[in-house]
């Protein structure tokens, strides 16, 4: 009889291990992958060479990075702070590594950089 118990027990948690991961939303447009491996470069801003660019539903550039970091084509990124090109932040991905400019809008990578020093 205790390992009937046991298993309703264990049948309890995982249902509420399911139900409260099925309230967990997934970010909104363009595929979203969380890795790091792309440093930001803080109020740089990387103009031309766009092939694609879009509004994103949050304030963080990592979203911007991780979205290049998923598409093949894309090779560096700008993130747009809010209020620079509109309410919303801006993602704009390059297919090619644009040379950096200071610019307090933006943050900007490179996919491939070199590892820091």
């Amino acid at each position: 009889m205790r390992a009937r118990s046991i298993g309703f027990a264990v049948a309890a948690a995982l249902a509420t291990l399911i139900g409260s991961c099925a309230t967990l939303h997934p970010a909104p447009g363009p595929r979203y992958v969380s890795s790091g491996t792309a440093p930001l470069e803080v109020d740089v801003e990387r103009g031309g060479y766009d092939y694609r660019d879009f509004d994103l539903a949050s304030t963080r550039p990592e979203e911007c990075r991780d979205t290049c970091l998923v598409e093949p084509q894309c090779q560096a990124f700008t993130y747009v702070k809010p209020g620079f090109q509109g309410r919303s932040a801006r993602c704009w991905l390059k297919t090619s590594v644009p040379r950096p400019t200071p610019n307090a809008c933006c943050i900007s990578g490179v996919k491939h950089a070199p590892p820091e020093a």
